[in-house]
């Protein structure tokens, strides 16, 4: 079971993570609006960046997770060896 715990660690890793980049979005969101109404230009650059981090980071992530949830179910649900007949064979 030692595939089991690392695919569960990382996809916890991975949950952590954007936990931790929830939280700095966040942080950097107030920051932007901040920054935006000193300087629309540079508040409106910041925006987008945050933007970008956002949906980089949490596609990557989403990815990630998804790809090892895929594993520890293939884990889980075995599939059937196959017999080598085909389906409409005749015996």
């Amino acid at each position: 079971m030692d595939r089991r715990e690392d695919l569960e660690r990382w996809i916890a890793a991975s949950q952590r993570t954007q936990r931790i980049l929830r939280i700095g979005l966040a942080v950097a969101a107030v920051i932007a609006i901040g920054l935006f109404f000193v300087s629309k230009a540079a508040g409106g650059i910041a925006v987008l960046v945050i933007a970008l981090v956002a949906l980089s980071g949490f596609w990557i992530t989403a990815g990630h997770i998804a790809d090892w949830q895929a594993k520890l179910y293939k884990l889980d649900h075995p599939t059937k060896p196959s017999t080598g007949k085909r389906r409409y064979q005749a015996d």
